[in-house]
């Protein structure tokens, strides 16, 4: 959710539990440094780890020791869930789709992950072994089948804003359920449905966006705000179930926003860059190999054919095809430092270290430490007006301990 937006809907009227909270409970709202992105908040909030620590960082990252790409996975992770230690003292748990985790059958407690999640990393799982089974048919599988993208496409802001108030509601009667079924100690349960009503909703609610649409704002209302009042109901519905001797802590996450980031433009840079020191051999095109049989094959079927085949793949499998399409291992070979795909809000430079890629050509020490230098003195050539670079901060490993010696540069 979007703290902003809490705090303006609660003064208004629309949300009054969480204007209740905000008047009577102490509150307050986090900025998050540069190596703490998308994807990364959560892992931190489980383990108390930073991003270079807990290893969940990108969602897609290099293969060690070549130039191919791959998706992030549930075996990336490292750090101990603060909860485990609670297990251990002989607390009694109740944990239903925290995003980033797993299963573990020494906490015991009621366990469920997968029910219904923005982010699949693994696979769904539970414990005790057939709770998810007895859930899904007391309750329903998770309405939003199988992403918040394919919802979107099939049947536009319609269909996915009926799909997550249904995954609100069901998820709030199997989070009272849980909390029925067994005495606990500590009781954590995320609902994902505002992250991903965020993702697709957002231009159908800020009146700045260049994409909003007055008329149909004022014949449909604000789709955004419907699941948010849906999200206020469930926090009012469960915050009577606690009652007054429960500690109940409230997390926002990440929160969401309007992506007018260019990184589409930072590959580009990074090319005239490599170009300007000779570092690219002649003859390798922009275009990797798999893009270009890609768009020869696939890339000519209609829209609509290839929503309905990309609907039949597992998510893990479509992150690894998307990686294959992204990575592009003969010209990052022979670049000095070359922009690595799939980020969110931001573009990370990769420097082609040796000792650490198989053709690094960067030595480390002062000819590594310059090169974001560099870099950042040729973002003018994207932005022709006068004094107006590109981008608009620029993070470096020793400032954000990012992993894999990876820059950073926010668009």
């Amino acid at each position: 959710m979007v703290a902003t937006f809490v705090r303006r809907w609660a003064a208004a009227g629309r949300l009054p539990t969480f204007a209740r909270l905000l008047d009577t409970c102490a509150w307050t709202q986090f900025d998050l440094p540069p190596d703490h992105s998308s994807g990364m908040v959560w892992p931190s909030i489980n383990t108390g780890l930073a991003p270079a620590d807990h290893n969940a960082y990108f969602g897609t990252r290099l293969v060690e020791g070549t130039y191919t790409l791959r998706p992030r996975c549930q075996a990336d992770l490292c750090g101990t869930p603060f909860w485990r230690e609670l297990a251990a003292r002989g607390r009694r748990l109740v944990l239903m789709d925290v995003p980033f985790s797993q299963i573990d059958a020494d906490c015991g407690g009621l366990q469920i992950v997968g029910w219904g999640q923005h982010e699949k990393l693994g696979k769904r799982a539970c414990w005790p072994p057939r709770l998810l089974t007895q859930i899904e048919r007391d309750f329903g599988r998770y309405p939003v089948i199988p992403s918040v993208e394919d919802t979107w496409a099939r049947g536009g802001p319609d269909e996915l804003v009926d799909a997550l108030l249904l995954g609100i509601e069901r998820r709030t009667r199997i989070l009272h359920h849980l909390a029925n079924a067994s005495a606990w100690d500590f009781f954590y349960g995320v609902f994902h449905e505002a992250h991903g009503a965020g993702h697709h909703l957002w231009h159908l609610s800020d009146a700045t966006h260049p994409c909003f649409n007055t008329k149909a704002h004022a014949r449909r209302g604000d789709p955004l705000l419907r699941v948010y009042r849906a999200l206020d109901r469930a926090l009012h519905s469960l915050a009577e179930r606690l009652g007054e001797d429960s500690t109940l802590a409230i997390i926002f996450s990440h929160g969401m926003g309007p992506n007018y980031n260019g990184d589409h433009l930072f590959p580009e840079l990074l090319a005239r860059f490599n170009r300007a020191r000779g570092g690219v051999a002649p003859g390798i095109g922009p275009s990797s190999r798999v893009n270009r049989a890609w768009a020869s094959t696939i890339g000519r079927l209609p829209l609509t054919a290839r929503h309905d085949m990309r609907r039949l793949l597992p998510q893990q499998v479509r992150r690894w095809l998307s990686n294959k399409r992204q990575q592009h291992p003969r010209l990052w070979r022979n670049e000095f430092a070359f922009a690595l795909p799939g980020l969110d809000g931001f573009s990370a430079v990769r420097v082609n270290l040796a000792g650490r890629e198989p053709g690094g050509i960067i030595s480390a020490g002062q000819e590594y430490d310059l090169i974001p230098r560099r870099i950042a003195g040729r973002d003018r050539i994207l932005d022709r007006r006068p004094n107006r670079p590109s981008s608009r901060r620029t993070h470096t490993p020793g400032r954000t301990r990012c992993p894999g010696n990876a820059n950073w540069r926010r668009s």
